[in-house]
C-alpha cells in the first residue's frame, strides 16, 4: 500500500512538471470503486483511469496494458511496477526523452535483480507488441537479457536507460524501501502511538483524562509517551502532571506553548516520538483498546486519519442525565445525532472527537496551523484533500457537556455555525478567536482557501 502510494506522489509531481500524462492504474484484486476510494484523492486531479489486470502472465498483463494505451490515443507509454521505491521525475522524464528519439521505440530500465523495473514503447512498436513478451522466464535472473534478445529478434530498436533500480521482493530489500521513502520497519511493524494533550486550566479534568488513557489502551508497549502541551495554565494542571509522572505507568512529556491550540499541537508535536498521533482534550474520555480501534483504521486503504464517535457524558451518564430537565437531554440529543452525521457523511469530524493519523500524513499536509481556534477544522480540511477522514462512530469518545451546561445548546452551537460561515468568508481564525472567548485580540483578515 505504501509503496503504490509512493508512486502516486512522484507521478502527481511529474504531472505539475507541465508534461501532459495520464495514468491508468492497473489492478489485481479488489474493484474499481475500491481503488477509486484509495487513490482519487491522492492524484489531486492527474487524470486517472483504473482498470483490472488481463488473466494470464506477466507477459499477457503487460500486452493488455500496453496495447489498451495505445487504443485510447497515446502516443508514449510506460509501465512501471508499483514496488519501485527509487523511481523519480528524472527517471520518468528520462524515459520519454528516449521514446521520442528517431531511432528508439522501445525503452528498458533494468533492475539490480536482473530483471526491469520500467518498459516503455512508442506508437512505432504497435507491430510487435504482440509477441514482443513471448518466452520470459518472469521471476528469474535473466529476464533483462531475456527481454533485450527478443527485441533484437523482432528487430525493434531498444534504448536502456542509464539508471539502474533495485525493486523490492524480499525482506532483505525493506532496507531499499526504508531509504528512498524516509519510512522505518518499526514504522511498518510496530507503530508508536503519540497522545498530544492541550491544555489550559483543566485542572479538574487532567487527572481523569490521563487515568482514562492508561486504563483504556489495549497495549501499554504501543504508545511512545504522552505530551502535555500546556498554554500557560494558572491553575493545578502543571502541578498534577508533574505529580503523576513519577507513578504513571506511561512516558509523560509536559511541555509548554503560548495559548491557542494550534500553537500547543505545534509545541507538542516537535517533542513527540512516535510514528502515529492522537490529539486529545482533556476533557474527553477515549473508548476501551482505543489504540488497537485507531490502528486498524488508520490501515485501511485510503484512510489518512481517524476520529471517534462523539458522545456527551451527560448522555452516557445516567446520574447526569436525571438532574438535567428533560427538554435540556433532548436537545443534547439532538446534537450529538447531528455531530456524529456531519463527521460520517461528510467526514468532518471536530477536535473533541480524538482526531488521529500517521506522522508521515502529518507532515504530508504541512502540520497544524498556528491558529488559537479551528485548528481541528483546517486540519481535517487538508487531511481531506489527499484522502479520506474514518470515523469509528460504534467507539465514542466520551466529552463533558460543560459549555452546553453553562451557555445554553443554542448560543454554543449558532456561535459554531457563524464561526464557520465568517472563516469560509474570509475572516482569521485568530480573530473568530476572539469572538468565542470574548476578547478582542487578533483581529486580522484572511483570504478563505
Amino acid at each position: 500500500m505504501l509503496m503504490t502510494e509512493h508512486m502516486i506522489n512522484v507521478l502527481q509531481q511529474f504531472h505539475h512538471t507541465g508534461l501532459g500524462i495520464r495514468v491508468t492504474v492497473q489492478y489485481n484484486g479488489g474493484s474499481e470503486s475500491q481503488m477509486k476510494y484509495w487513490l482519487e484523492r491522492r492524484l489531486c486531479g492527474l487524470p486517472c483511469s483504473y482498470h483490472a489486470q488481463a488473466d494470464g502472465d506477466l507477459g499477457a498483463k503487460l500486452k493488455s496494458a500496453v496495447k489498451a494505451s495505445f487504443d485510447r490515443g497515446s502516443q508514449y507509454v510506460i509501465v512501471i511496477g508499483s514496488d519501485i521505491p527509487g523511481i523519480d521525475t528524472s527517471i520518468l522524464q528520462t524515459g520519454f526523452d528516449m521514446l521520442a528519439q528517431a531511432g528508439v521505440e522501445m525503452v528498458l530500465g533494468p533492475a539490480q535483480d536482473g530483471g526491469y523495473y520500467l518498459v516503455g514503447f512508442n506508437r512505432r512498436a504497435l507491430k510487435v507488441i504482440d509477441h514482443i513478451f513471448e518466452g520470459m522466464d518472469w521471476g528469474s535472473e535473466w529476464v533483462f537479457q531475456q527481454q533485450m534478445a527478443r527485441a533484437q529478434q523482432l528487430q525493434i530498436p531498444v534504448g536502456v536507460h542509464p539508471v539502474t533500480l533495485h525493486d523490492v521482493d524480499t525482506e532483505e530489500d525493506i532496507e531499499v524501501f526504508e531509504k528512498e521513502v524516509k519510512v522505518s520497519r518499526d514504522e511498518l511493524t510496530s507503530p508508536m502511538w503519540s497522545i498530544i494533550i492541550p491544555t489550559l486550566n483543566e485542572a479538574q479534568n487532567i487527572k481523569a483524562c490521563l487515568q482514562n488513557i492508561s486504563e483504556s489502551i489495549s497495549m501499554l508497549s504501543s504508545v511512545s509517551e504522552i505530551v502535555v502541551s500546556d498554554g500557560g495554565s494558572v491553575d493545578d494542571t502543571v502541578h498534577i502532571v508533574d505529580e503523576m509522572t513519577a507513578t504513571y505507568p506511561l512516558a509523560v512529556k509536559l511541555v509548554h506553548s503560548k495559548p491557542g491550540r494550534g500553537h500547543q499541537l505545534i509545541a507538542g508535536v516537535k517533542v513527540a516520538r512516535g510514528h502515529r498521533y492522537l490529539v486529545l482534550h482533556a476533557d474527553s474520555r477515549l473508548p476501551k483498546e482505543f489504540d488497537t480501534l485507531a490502528s486498524a483504521c488508520l490501515d485501511q486503504p485510503g484512510v489518512v486519519a481517524g476520529a471517534f464517535g462523539f458522545q456527551l457524558d451527560v448522555l452516557s451518564d445516567n446520574a447526569l442525565t436525571k438532574t438535567e430537565p428533560f427538554w435540556f437531554v433532548q436537545q443534547m440529543r439532538l446534537l450529538v445525532w447531528g455531530a456524529n452525521k456531519r463527521a460520517t457523511v461528510y467526514e468532518k469530524p471536530y477536535g473533541d472527537q480524538a482526531l488521529f493519523m500517521d506522522r508521515r500524513t502529518y507532515r504530508l499536509v504541512g502540520g497544524f496551523p498556528p491558529y488559537r481556534l479551528m485548528e481541528d477544522y483546517v486540519m481535517v480540511e487538508k487531511l481531506r484533500t489527499v484522502g479520506h477522514v474514518c470515523v469509528l462512530h460504534d467507539d465514542p469518545v466520551v466529552t463533558s457537556y460543560r459549555r452546553w451546561q453553562k451557555y445554553g445548546y443554542f448560543k454554543v452551537t449558532g456561535l459554531s455555525q457563524v464561526i464557520i460561515l465568517a472563516y469560509h468568508l474570509g475572516v482569521h481564525p485568530d480573530t473568530l478567536a476572539g469572538w468565542y472567548h470574548g476578547d478582542k485580540t487578533s483581529v486580522v483578515k484572511h483570504k478563505a482557501s
